[in-house]
């Protein structure tokens, strides 16, 4: 198994939303729906604004997070 760790850090204690835009970001497709050997998973948001685990093609696609 192989991971990638980025921490992101707030500039300003006001930031309250990260986007990330995804220019090029391609990885294996959902096995029956789940993303099973290849996950971009968000860590640290806050608890009611839950990121869902991404796979596949997401080439042009941008995500928002909430803290």
């Amino acid at each position: 198994m192989l991971a990638c760790i980025l921490t992101i850090e707030k500039a300003h204690s006001d930031v309250s939303q990260i986007r990330l835009d995804f220019f090029t970001f391609e990885l294996l497709g959902p096995t029956n729906g789940t993303c099973v050997d290849d996950q971009f998973i968000v860590t640290g948001q806050n608890t009611n604004s839950i990121a869902p685990i991404i796979c596949g093609i997401n080439t042009g696609q941008h995500s928002k997070f909430t803290n």
